[in-house]
This record gives structure tokens, C-alpha cells and sequence, in this order.
């Protein structure tokens, strides 16, 4: 219960209407003592928990160290912090949420050292969407006023018809609030209470399934509802330079260093596809993910990952067919996935996202599905098969 009450305390102090009431949770605000015009007021996220700090800008830097560079002594040369420092603030987190934070391992320079456990990840996505909402409020910099209250917000993971829906609302004088910020952040929009909507298509390897088994993993489980989806194809795109026969064979020259990949950022849903795909690979071949060239290089869209692959900046990426195709890439079939829209429950009498439903169950969105290569709609619960 702890865990529900400080992820949701987060954004109390974000009020609308103009108005911010500062609390404990900002204490960054500076003062320039020369003329009004110099005063300036500046933001920070602080998450607690039980009424204690845990993480501020500068926890959060540590664990997005962590976890850039896989080894706390490379981190505390890199950001100037004593090593000693480093573990007793670690330490300190770990004591105060009774959950281990990070986790150390033995072996080669991709699985030694030190990553954060799953419970830390999610404590650093939420500390990211806080701070993507103070940034769109416009209050990382000087303080400024915020424009009109949106008629919804929509987190969601990038896809072409998500981009389509949104500019349908706007067409019809819907105030929309669209934020792309990849599956995982946009669930933990939901837990903040932050967003309306998220549409995401998560795929967890242990049930085979999409979307619900994080929905208990950000403490969304019945606090929301299906408002709708479809069926996307994810392919494995190239150039055509290449003659890549299977999914097997490209993935063994991924993982043998042979062909560079250019890959989504963390928390995307095609990031923990991408990751389930080089594990799987690599346990059949008895490869390590060591060789593997471009993982670390994150690309925010498909469109990007399109782009440095026809440019000659990577060879292999994980995409959507109809992105592939649109970039004149030839591809490999990898699996359909699930990409599906919840909504919080308390939510769900609002107009727009009643528009939401409404829009993607219509014939309108259907002719999409229809007429896009790369896209069908759920006619069931789907599970991953591949």
C-alpha cells in the first residue's frame, strides 16, 4: 500500500488553473537579489515515500548512471561522487523502501557489474514521467503560466495511427494532450494520475501475454479499462544490401557482432521485445550478448530506427512493417503484437475519452487497419506465439 500512496503523491502540488502550491516535495526555488526581473523560480521532482525523500535529480542521475554504464566505480569516476558515497546512498534507498534497488553480477562486460533490479527501473520511470510533466508544464526553467486546462491527456507509445487518432480529436475541437513517451512511461502517467489514456503493447516473456501483467506491475490493476486496440506487425527491417534468410540466422549475426542494430529506447515496448529476442537467440546459440553492436545507441521512434538504417548508421532493427516498407527496407517477419488503449476507470465518463472509444471502434479506424499494411484488428485475447 506504501508503494500506491508515494507513486501517487508525486504531482499533488501540480494544480490547474494557473496556480502552484509549493510543498515539501519542490524545494528548488532561487533567488537572484539584484532586480525583480532577475528573480527566477525553478522546479524539482522529489518522490517520497511514507513522508521521506528518496529520490531527487541527483538519486536519479546515480540510478540512470547505473544503469547507462552497467558498474558503480565507472559511475562514481564518471559523475565525481566517492565510491563509498555512492554505495550508503544506495543503501539508504534500499532501507527506506524495504526493496532492493540495485543488483550486482559476475561474468562478462555485458552482465557484470551492477544494474538496477526491476523495482528500481520502475522508481526511475516514474521519477522520468514526473519530470516529462514538469517539462511540458514549462516549469523546468523560469516559472511561466500554463495555456488553457486539455480536454484529455494521452500517454502513449509511438505508432502511426496513434499520431492519425489524435488528429482526428484535434479536427473535431477536442483539446488533446499527446505525449509519446513509449509503453512504460506511459503507464506510469497512469499511476501519477497524470494522463487519461495510455496505449501501450508491453510484452512480458514469463506469461507470453502483453499489457496486463504490467498493468499489476505499476498498480493499475482494476483502476483501469480497455477502451480499445489492434494488431500491428513487427518485422525485423534491413537494407537491402543485405540477404538475411531467417529470423535465427539474423539474429546470430546480431548477436556475433556481425550486423549493428539500431535499437528503441528503454522502456518502449519494442525495447523489451528486442531484449526478449537477443536473450532467447543467445540461450539457443550459447552466444553471449557481449559482441552485440548499436545496444546501447536508443532511438526514440520508428521512424528514427527507419531513418539510421537507410542511412547506413545501422544494419538491423526492430520495427513496424509498415515503417520498413514506408523507408523502402526489406524485412523479415518477427510476430503481431497487441498495441491497446486503457483508460482509468474514474475517467472514463469524460467526453473526449469517450470520443477515445468511440473513434477506435468505428468504421473510420477500421478503413485504417484496413488499408495500412501492418495492421489488424484483436479479435481475441492475443498471445505471443513466436
Amino acid at each position: 500500500m506504501h508503494n500506491i500512496c508515494f507513486a501517487l503523491k508525486i504531482f499533488r502540488y501540480l494544480k490547474t488553473d494557473n496556480v502552484f502550491k509549493s510543498n515539501k516535495i519542490i524545494r528548488d526555488v532561487e533567488y537572484k537579489m539584484v532586480g525583480m526581473e532577475d528573480f527566477v523560480v525553478r522546479y524539482n521532482v522529489v518522490i517520497e515515500f511514507s513522508g521521506e525523500p528518496i529520490i531527487d535529480s541527483s538519486m536519479a542521475m546515480v540510478l540512470k548512471a547505473i544503469r547507462e554504464k552497467g558498474s558503480l566505480l565507472a559511475v562514481s569516476k564518471s559523475l565525481g561522487i566517492p565510491y563509498a558515497r555512492l554505495w550508503e546512498n544506495i543503501a539508504r534507498l534500499e532501507r527506506a523502501t524495504g526493496r532492493k534497488i540495485v543488483k550486482t553480477h559476475r561474468g562478462g562486460r555485458s552482465r557484470g557489474g551492477t544494474s538496477l533490479t526491476e523495482f528500481g527501473e520502475r522508481l526511475l520511470m516514474l521519477y522520468d514521467a514526473a519530470q516529462a510533466r514538469l517539462e511540458r508544464a514549462g516549469l523546468t526553467g523560469p516559472a511561466r503560466s500554463l495555456s488553457s486546462k486539455p480536454s484529455i491527456v494521452i500517454a502513449y507509445s509511438h505508432d502511426p495511427l496513434m499520431s492519425a487518432l489524435i488528429s482526428r480529436l484535434l479536427r473535431e475541437g477536442i483539446k488533446v494532450n499527446g505525449l509519446c513517451l513509449g509503453s512504460g512511461l506511459s503507464l506510469a502517467m497512469l499511476t501519477l494520475r497524470e494522463a487519461d489514456v495510455a496505449c501501450a503493447h508491453l510484452y512480458d516473456p514469463e506469461t507470453g501475454t502483453y499489457n496486463e501483467p504490467y498493468l499489476e506491475r505499476f498498480w493499475l490493476f482494476n483502476k483501469v479499462e480497455r477502451i480499445g486496440g489492434f494488431l500491428r506487425e513487427m518485422v525485423l527491417a534491413y537494407r537491402s544490401e543485405f540477404e538475411l534468410e531467417s529470423i535465427d540466422s539474423a539474429m546470430k549475426s546480431i548477436l556475433l557482432g556481425e550486423l549493428k542494430i539500431a535499437n528503441r529506447n528503454r522502456g518502449s515496448g519494442t525495447r523489451v521485445y528486442m531484449d526478449h529476442m537477443l536473450r532467447k537467440f543467445a540461450r539457443k546459440h550459447k552466444l553471449s550478448m557481449d559482441n552485440v553492436r548499436g545496444y546501447e545507441t536508443e532511438f526514440r521512434t520508428h521512424e528514427e530506427v527507419a531513418k539510421q538504417i537507410s542511412s547506413g548508421g545501422a544494419d538491423v532493427g526492430l520495427t513496424l512493417r509498415y515503417i520498413a516498407e514506408k523507408h523502402e527496407l526489406k524485412w523479415i517477419h518477427v510476430t503481431w503484437e497487441p498495441y491497446e488503449c486503457y483508460a482509468l476507470k474514474e475517467r472514463t465518463t469524460n467526453k473526449a475519452v469517450k470520443r477515445i472509444r468511440e473513434l477506435l471502434n468505428s468504421e473510420w479506424f477500421k478503413s485504417l487497419l484496413n488499408t495500412i499494411s501492418g495492421y489488424s484488428k484483436i479479435n481475441s485475447i492475443h498471445k505471443n506465439r513466436n
